[in-house]
């Protein structure tokens, strides 16, 4: 594989007292655009859907991982990539993006400043000319590429 991958900076999109959402825009020359999602709390957490404005996007299921602790609850972390189109990243560089991940344990609705996108186009720009995006199989692998930078 030669995906070359440029990520934006980590925005806090969500928090509260026990949980919170972080995630990462990124670009890949696989994958194309979209962003890394991070959602922890002291529950289970299963998000199946992403939403935006009555739009469903692209989302793929990541890991789900109980950290180690001693007496419960413990946190649980949660990750998944949502993928977005040309157009919509590009809006969401000057505007930020709000969204929602729903699942069958509830939903959280998130908002990312623009500076996080902008970081990521400003890097893309580096990464030289690039393949035609194929974004069916491609988001399964920014998510293995991501589950280390946690």
């Amino acid at each position: 594989m030669n995906d070359k991958t440029a990520y934006g900076s980590i925005a806090t999109a969500y928090y509260a007292i026990f949980s919170f959402l972080q995630v990462q825009p990124f670009y890949s020359t696989t994958a194309g655009y979209g962003f890394k999602t991070v959602y922890a709390a002291f529950d289970r957490v299963n998000f199946e859907e992403a939403w935006s404005f009555g739009k469903r996007l692209e989302f793929t299921k990541g890991t789900f991982e109980r950290q180690p602790c001693f007496q419960a609850p413990c946190m649980v972390f949660s990750n998944g990539i949502v993928i977005l189109t040309e157009a919509e990243f590009l809006e969401a560089s000057s505007n930020g993006f709000a969204f929602e991940l729903v699942g069958k344990s509830g939903k959280v609705v998130g908002k990312v400043n623009p500076q996080a996108f902008r970081d990521a186009l400003k890097l893309k720009s580096k990464l030289g000319p690039a393949a035609a995006p194929s974004v069916s199989s491609s988001a399964e692998q920014v998510v293995a590429g991501q589950e280390g930078n946690q």
